[in-house]
């Protein structure tokens, strides 16, 4: 009876632990996928967000990265974003401007879909680029075996 008794809370145990984190089974199966296979990592709603003066609650100019690989504007005095969504990987964001990693470290999770769909990660970013200069900028975004490369001319 007792080996009954500590399989079944064994059992329990796992089944609470996956209710109360969702989103840690995900990461598992990416894992293990990384390690066996090759998930199917992918970028998509990428933009580019364009905050001409001093505000910062919205963009006045916004380029979709999803079709254009090669992007121009004026620079002047403002502040660009960098922002999108990436799919199956639990591995963080690097973000590299002009061969300099500006960024690197996590990101938020948007929703947590069940274990067996297709698409079982997601999750976004928004990226501050205070370094963009006048003249054509490169940059590069990855994560897992997601990437994806932008040109981006800034005109003074």
């Amino acid at each position: 009876m007792n080996g009954k008794k500590k399989t079944m809370y064994t059992i329990l145990g796992v089944l609470l632990f996956v209710l109360l984190f969702p989103g840690c089974s995900n990461n598992l199966r990416y894992k293990f996928e990384k390690t066996f296979g090759n998930p199917h990592s992918f970028f998509y709603g990428l933009g580019l967000g364009i905050a001409k003066g001093n505000h910062q609650n919205y963009y006045d100019d916004e380029f979709n990265m999803d079709d254009h690989k090669s992007i121009s504007f004026n620079l002047g005095t403002s502040h660009v974003t960098v922002y999108g969504k990436v799919t199956n990987s639990a591995d963080p964001l690097i973000v590299i401007l002009n061969q300099k990693v500006i960024y690197n470290g996590g990101m938020s999770n948007s929703d947590v879909p069940g274990f067996w769909n297709h698409f079982y990660i997601n999750k976004y970013f928004a990226v501050p680029l205070e370094n963009v200069s006048a003249g054509m900028n490169e940059l590069i975004l990855t994560s897992g075996n997601a990437s994806e490369k932008i040109m981006i001319d800034a005109r003074k």
